[in-house]
């Protein structure tokens, strides 16, 4: 209780207060999230890794209300009979553990609104009363059974404690083979729930660091389907564009971004690297030939070219290739040969190719290069140094 009143406190400063839908709708959305809590803990399946679709309860007739609000006082008087006077030691304990997990879960229920309206996590700590509470239970109700019918349930106890666990071992692993990557993280979220938008936007983000445009390209336009105005989902449609070649309408999507949002630099530089690749900013791409694709982890795509000074003379220079991600280290660095020519082999994605300074006179004429590598696509480039 002192942390829910320390929480309602400051929690206008920190800026977290999420109320969603009417002030009737997040009264009831207590009941039904403490029930999703119980759901999970009883069978932990279907489970997400972000729960922003969560349906708000309409009406107190929710069914998610109604078994909510019967759980909560089931569990009220559970601990209202550990300690009363009759009850024994074994008894009291399991009110303990009801306590202990209602306790846990009182400041991640909704009742002060807050931005993960259910959060897998927040279980942790209440498991620890959520089974004693089950552990206790079943051994006073086979206790029961036994000085009443004079019928020992043991054995079937323990058949159920192995069938849990077979159970609960199969669920475990099946959800390590989902945090595995980030690819099967949000498939996962997909699979469960088909219209979750940051799974959408990630997935098709993950791609995108992996250069697969047919895959950038589907998981934009089912993020943008439900979100149209979704600007991830418009940029990483027209770098999925870029990387499958379609070049006038991955332009027409970056040009619609840039005059919708004048501020996305994102949108600014892609629709440069754009530009620079065909050839309307500078002489840096002359060429772009596919390549016949390949079975295997073969990679037959890249850049090759050649660098020359300004009077056209072939220039040995090095030069150094980053990932549009990590500009911090070079993906590769490479000495072109005596004639300055030069071929690296790279997997489809984004890149900035930087020409070297070199020490006297001749420098080169741009400080880095932009480019974008397509499926099977080689761009044959020009590196000018003056």
């Amino acid at each position: 209780l002192i942390y829910l009143l320390a929480r309602y406190e400051i929690i206008g400063g920190l800026g977290d207060h999420v109320l969603r839908g009417s002030f009737w709708q997040n009264l009831l959305l207590a009941p039904a999230v403490f029930l999703k809590y119980l759901a999970l803990s009883v069978w932990p399946v279907n489970l997400l890794l972000d729960y922003s679709n969560f349906p708000l309860p309409v009406s107190v007739v929710d069914i998610r209300v109604i078994l909510g609000i019967l759980s909560f006082a089931i569990l009220g008087l559970v601990i209202w009979l550990g300690f009363s006077a009759k009850s024994g030691k074994s008894q009291s304990d399991i009110s303990l553990g009801a306590i202990w997990f209602l306790a846990f879960l009182l400041p991640v229920l909704q009742i002060i609104p807050f931005q993960d309206i259910v959060g897998e996590r927040f279980l942790y700590a209440p498991l620890a009363g959520f089974f004693m509470v089950v552990i206790l239970g079943f051994g006073r109700f086979f206790d029961y059974i036994k000085l009443k019918f004079n019928f020992n349930l043991n054995a079937a106890g323990k058949v159920i404690l192995i069938l849990v666990l077979i159970i609960f071992f199969i669920l475990t692993f099946k959800r390590n083979s989902d945090w595995l990557n980030s690819e099967n993280l949000w498939n996962s979220v997909i699979k469960v729930d088909s219209q979750n938008k940051k799974a959408l936007q990630n997935l098709s983000a993950f791609y995108l660091q992996k250069g697969e445009a047919d895959k950038i390209i589907e998981f934009s336009k089912k993020l943008l389907e439900i979100d149209p105005e979704n600007k991830a989902g418009h940029l990483h449609l027209a770098i999925g564009k870029i990387l499958s070649g379609n070049y006038t309408e991955a332009e027409t999507e970056l040009l619609d971004l840039v005059k919708k949002y004048p501020d996305f630099k994102e949108a600014q530089n892609n629709l440069t690297v754009l530009y620079q690749q065909l050839g309307r900013q500078g002489s840096f791409v002359e060429t772009s030939v596919s390549a016949p694709a390949v079975e295997g982890n073969i990679v037959n795509s890249g850049v090759a070219g050649r660098v020359i000074l300004s009077d056209g003379t072939l220039f040995e220079a090095s030069l150094e290739i980053y990932k549009n991600d990590n500009l911090s280290i070079p993906f590769i660095s490479v000495r072109t040969h005596s004639d300055g020519t030069f071929q690296v082999p790279l997997r489809p994605g984004s890149y900035i190719l930087k020409p070297s300074n070199p020490d006297g006179p001749i420098a080169p004429v741009r400080e880095d290069y932009s480019f974008i590598i397509g499926d099977n696509q080689w761009l044959q480039v020009k590196i000018e140094y003056k």
